[in-house]
């Protein structure tokens, strides 16, 4: 189901029954990343209190945690406009997702660097974040639930109300503060050759942009597209996702090749070969590339 979901954010051919899953084009799937890099992320919301007292209103590191990725990846998607999260149990962080009622007893919570999803997911549905997690292993966001779904052999069951007589109360959650918006770190896409799609990633100068994890990125296309948008943007100076607006109303007016160098959409003043088959990717893979280019 949550694949269907994270597809659904892409039109599908008429016929082959995935047109009938159908999901809001801003929707983000987040998981845990462990090693990705992360660059001046406010991650507050969820983790502060570390260790040498490490900054996380402006965390940075290169080995990130399953938590700290999460986290990251989180407040990285609200900045480039996700409305709704998609979320897997089995591919996130234990620790970012829940504490239980003896680790809270265990640990007092101000002795605890990480506060979870679960302590945040109602405040981010104040300010029109929905999130829809699939969980088969701890039954603590039944506490917080709009909605409880069952699926049993493909079928879903509406469980709501049987679930909201399982829950315990919660304190009223505050609204979640908007992230910040981050500079374009745009020397980092500066080398003696253009970006180039590798595999699942985009090859830098001698770094490489790890794009393994983004499930929303579907087509070797997209990536494609992705290299030709960070060459363009290596010149800019602003907001990324202000510069990621401004591409891809320019690809609105004339076409996904106008970010190509063959058509002069590359750095001012490059010369290329076309790079072949390029396909529309959305801003928040485009983002997710930008966020994950190492310094």
């Amino acid at each position: 189901m949550l694949k269907a979901l994270e597809r659904g954010v892409y039109n599908h051919a008429a016929g082959d029954g995935r047109e009938f899953a159908i999901t809001v084009d801003s929707a983000a799937s987040l998981r845990a990343e462990d090693g990705r890099a992360i660059t001046g992320v406010d991650i507050s919301q969820f983790i502060s209190n570390l260790p040498a007292q490490t900054d996380t209103t402006s965390f940075s590191t290169d080995n990130a945690s399953g938590s700290t990725s999460q986290a990251a990846g989180l407040m990285e998607a609200l900045e480039a406009g996700a409305s709704t999260l998609l979320i897997d149990e089995d591919t996130s962080a234990t620790n970012f997702m829940i504490h239980d009622e003896r680790m809270r007893e265990l640990i007092p919570t101000e002795k605890e660097p990480i506060t979870p999803l679960v302590d945040r997911v109602r405040g981010l549905a104040e300010v029109g974040v929905s999130t829809v997690l699939v969980a088969g292993g701890s039954a603590a966001f039944i506490d917080v639930a709009d909605t409880v779904i069952h699926m049993d052999s493909y079928h879903p069951y509406d469980i709501t109300e049987r679930a909201a007589g399982l829950a315990r109360a919660v304190d009223k959650q505050e609204p979640f503060p908007k992230p910040a918006h981050r500079p374009l770190p745009a020397k980092r896409f500066r080398a003696k050759k253009p970006p180039q799609a590798k595999g699942a990633g985009i090859r830098v100068g001698k770094g490489f942009i790890d794009l393994s994890a983004v499930s929303q990125l579907v087509d070797g296309s997209q990536t494609r597209a992705i290299a030709a948008i960070l060459d363009s943007l290596s010149t800019q100076h602003g907001e990324s996702a202000a510069l990621v607006d401004e591409v891809l109303e320019r690809v609105k007016r004339g076409g996904i090749d106008a970010v190509s160098r063959f058509s002069g959409g590359g750095a001012p003043g490059s010369k290329g070969k076309h790079p072949g088959r390029l396909a529309l990717p959305r801003k928040l893979e485009i983002m997710a590339a930008i966020n994950r280019a190492r310094g």
